[in-house]
């Protein structure tokens, strides 16, 4: 029989790493959704990268700066 630990350790091995969600943000401006899509998404994520290509690289950079 195997301990709770062994057990839940090859569970996570099964996991895939890099799983996704789908998030909802709430009462964001549109001016500033606009501006952010002018000045960062437009310049810097042109065609099908877009604006979660951009949120996803702010979160990146702001998670490795806090460490």
């Amino acid at each position: 029989m195997h301990k709770p630990d062994e057990r839940l350790e090859k569970d996570e091995q099964k996991k895939p790493k890099n799983l996704h969600v789908s998030i909802t943000i709430y009462d964001v401006p549109i001016q500033l959704v606009k501006e952010f899509n002018e000045r960062v998404v437009e310049p810097f994520y042109p065609g099908d990268r877009g604006i979660s290509e951009a949120i996803r690289d702010l979160m990146r950079k702001a998670a490795r700066e806090i460490e």
